[in-house]
């Protein structure tokens, strides 16, 4: 097994290596044997392959020189009926002093209505 694994075209990858010594010796070793022996080889736990795009770079926002001229919006809907009939609550923060005004509203109010309050 170990001659296989440093074969050329093994690529050291653990399913493909799993199922590339599971074909070539299908009747010679267990099922178990060959997870036992993909999962303890360093070779094969150090080398993955990499099934996404890298990353970019990380960007900071823009921090926000003026109280209430960057926000951050959100809804949290399903909450129980109050007493004046709203459901849901509007969560206005300012993103330079943190500071949060919570809405109560209905989830069927329209855009023009929020603009409004």
């Amino acid at each position: 097994m170990s001659a296989l694994r440093h074969h050329r075209r093994s690529g050291n990858s653990g399913r493909k290596m799993a199922a590339q010594i599971a074909r070539q010796m299908a009747t010679v070793i267990p099922d178990m044997d060959i997870a036992l022996f993909v999962a303890k080889c360093l070779t094969c736990s150090k080398v993955k392959a990499e099934h996404q795009r890298p990353s970019g770079l990380l960007e900071q926002p823009e921090i926000p020189v003026w109280k209430w001229e960057n926000i951050a919006m959100d809804f949290i809907t399903k909450l129980p009926r109050t007493s004046s009939g709203h459901y849901s609550i509007w969560v206005i923060i300012d993103r330079l002093t943190k500071s949060a005004h919570f809405i109560p509203i209905r989830e069927d109010y329209r855009v023009e209505k929020l603009a409004r309050i």
